[in-house]
């Protein structure tokens, strides 16, 4: 007050008005997250890619090596090698076709060429695309009935060899993988069993192919194949075996079970 000799006054701040020097802060900060998170995702790619291809790269040159370092081979083994090499050799070109078409698959066109296929040919080329994985593991397949579904072979196929894939890498040796197929009222039914230790508690498939599972890993193989059973109209479901063991259960719509086999390892 004037009257006292002291000069009074009031300054308004606006709590709302943003401070320049901490509002940039705050943008560099959520800048660098973003980016930290974006190459989080690009190293998990490049792993799941790298994890998915090393397979069918590996088979490939050891059995190129042995071509190339034994001219003593006999005739019959040769043969066997060299398809085994052109069988990887077609399985890593459907890996990278598989991929390029990931973009296609979020964005829901991945195009199907559907003919009429009986199930247990399609499931028996699988596990022949996976001689070399189990070469000297003596696990055989089992195929316990059969049904014919209208499918694109190729896409089926390549389903059912992540499966088996899967089933192989948890197998004792000399143990057996069994290939389970009914026909029901309105679907089809194919099951891949291993006598492995089964699934982690709260493992689940997840639909996007780079996503990383509890365990810390890019299931690449696993979503690839959910994805085109679901481009299939159908759905992939992971089950506990009673007494041990994983199942995978590939259910698509219906279009006659039969049979019962049993595809020993070859030597």
């Amino acid at each position: 007050h004037r009257d006292v000799g002291v000069v009074a006054g009031w300054s308004v701040i606006d709590p709302v008005a943003p401070s320049r020097p901490l509002d940039e802060l705050r943008q560099a900060i959520r800048g660098a997250a973003v980016v930290a998170r974006v190459e989080a995702h690009r190293a998990t790619v490049l792993a799941a890619v790298t994890h998915e291809l090393r397979t069918p790269l590996m088979s490939i040159v050891g059995y190129a090596e042995r071509l190339r370092d034994n001219a003593a081979m006999e005739d019959s083994v040769r043969s066997r090698q060299a398809a085994i090499v052109a069988a990887e050799a077609q399985r890593l070109h459907r890996l990278v076709e598989t991929l390029i078409d990931v973009g296609a698959w979020t964005a829901g066109r991945l195009a199907l060429s559907r003919r009429r296929h009986t199930l247990s040919t399609v499931v028996r080329s699988a596990w022949r695309a996976l001689s070399a994985v189990r070469a000297g593991k003596g696990v055989r397949l089992h195929i316990r009935g059969n049904a014919r579904a209208l499918v694109d072979a190729d896409r089926l196929e390549q389903v059912f060899i992540n499966l088996l894939d899967n089933a192989l890498r948890h197998s004792q040796p000399k143990g057996t993988v069994y290939a389970d197929i009914r026909a029901e009222t309105r679907e089809i039914l194919v099951a891949i069993c291993d006598e492995g230790p089964g699934f982690k508690p709260g493992m689940r498939i997840v639909r996007a192919p780079f996503a990383i599972n509890a365990d810390g890993r890019a299931g690449l193989g696993l979503s690839i194949a959910r994805l085109l059973v679901e481009a299939h109209g159908g759905k992939l479901d992971t089950r506990q075996m009673h007494g041990g063991g994983a199942r995978l259960e590939v259910r698509i719509p219906s279009l006659i079970p039969t049979l019962e086999e049993t595809v020993e390892p070859k030597s």
